[in-house]
């Protein structure tokens, strides 16, 4: 059964719209990878980890 969660975004027009379409992608991801990206999200130095490797992450992927 599809559940609906809302948040408030404090941010400009632009960066709320890419936050929406970003949490829409994600909600499509299944539930342990949801969980490991809330893991990631939680540690600054993986989130600085990921963010100075985004390019060659994506590469790898896409």
């Amino acid at each position: 059964m599809p559940k609906e969660i809302s948040i408030v975004i404090n941010d400009n027009p632009v960066d709320a719209k890419a936050k929406e379409k970003a949490l829409q992608q994600i909600a499509t991801l299944k539930t342990d990878v949801v969980t490991f990206l809330g893991e990631l999200a939680s540690n600054p130095k993986a989130v600085d980890k990921l963010m100075s490797n985004k390019t060659i992450i994506k590469s790898m992927f896409l």
